[in-house]
């Protein structure tokens, strides 16, 4: 939802954010691709068939894996404690628990007059120098960077939350 080069970069990302899927095939982004089309064949579906769909979007989730091996979402964390990376970017990232998302997931379902909406579900955003100075404190045995790259990057700190942006779209009774 945030892979637009064309998005002002102060405007905050929210339920009408969109990637630009041209933008990430030329980066080669290609998990924000797959993301975004299964979603958008998700609502044309819907459509077709008369289905009233609502949609969670998670943020980078964090917390239990299944798989023995790392995902997507914590790829950049195990950078950061193995030394693979030795400067942090200059970007914030919206997180979410995975038991948090579940939970959103769950209250969008029960929700009466839920369909309809895509709905952005974060717990808090971070500047990867704040979640470096986190896994320091945590890890000090670790070699957590220090040190900004100092690239602009699309900064999503102003992502909305799923609570915020639930009671903006008056969805009653979901996060009451």
């Amino acid at each position: 939802m945030y892979m637009d080069p064309r998005r002002d970069p102060d405007a905050p990302l929210g339920d009408s954010s969109w990637s630009d899927l041209e933008y990430c095939k030329s980066t080669e982004n290609w998990y924000c691709y797959a993301k975004s089309i299964t979603e958008q064949g998700a609502w044309e579906a819907a459509r077709a068939r008369g289905l009233d769909l609502a949609v969670v979007i998670p943020v980078v989730v964090l917390g239990e894996l299944l798989q023995p091996s790392m995902n997507t979402s914590t790829l950049h964390i195990l950078k950061y404690l193995t030394g693979q990376t030795k400067e942090y970017v200059n970007k914030s990232h919206a997180y979410v628990h995975v038991k948090d998302a579940a939970e959103a997931h769950v209250r969008v379902l029960e929700a009466p007059g839920a369909g309809g909406r895509r709905y952005v579900c974060a717990e808090r955003t971070l500047h990867r120098g704040e979640l470096c100075r986190m896994l320091a404190g945590l890890f000090p045995e670790y070699p957590i960077p220090t040190r900004n790259q100092r690239k602009a990057i699309v900064d999503c700190s102003k992502i909305e939350l799923l609570h915020s942006n639930m009671k903006k779209s008056m969805v009653k009774g979901v996060y009451e």
